[in-house]
């Protein structure tokens, strides 16, 4: 007989597997699957697959909400502000340059870190 577990009002009919919390976070960080390592876990930039390709781990019932854009900004802002007091107290530029070259970084960085 199959159990049947709920994950956010979706039954499963894959039992969930007890698995060390270290390598599924690397693989989750290496953007693949957290059960097996080898399949991808998103199909576009930043929607989810519902299956992995490799071994049928059902993914779509993982919600990340806004915990994600929250660590990005604190992560953009905290390194945007720390190298902009860096360089303004060793660089003389002008207001336009800073203004063009962090707002430049911040955007690139927060566009990178989402991923």
């Amino acid at each position: 007989m199959t159990e049947v577990e709920i994950f956010g009002n979706k039954p499963s009919k894959v039992p969930s597997d007890k698995r060390a919390l270290l390598p599924a976070l690397k693989n989750g960080l290496r953007c693949r699957c957290p059960k097996c390592g080898e399949g991808k876990l998103f199909s576009s930039y930043v929607k989810s697959v519902e299956v992995c390709d490799t071994c049928d781990e059902e993914i779509f019932h993982h919600r990340a909400d806004d915990l994600p854009a929250y660590l990005n900004l604190a992560i953009t802002g905290h390194i945007v502000v720390g190298l902009y007091l860096l360089t303004d107290r060793y660089y003389d530029m002008s207001p336009w340059v800073e203004v063009s070259l962090w707002a430049a970084l911040a955007v690139i960085m927060t566009v990178l870190i989402l991923q």
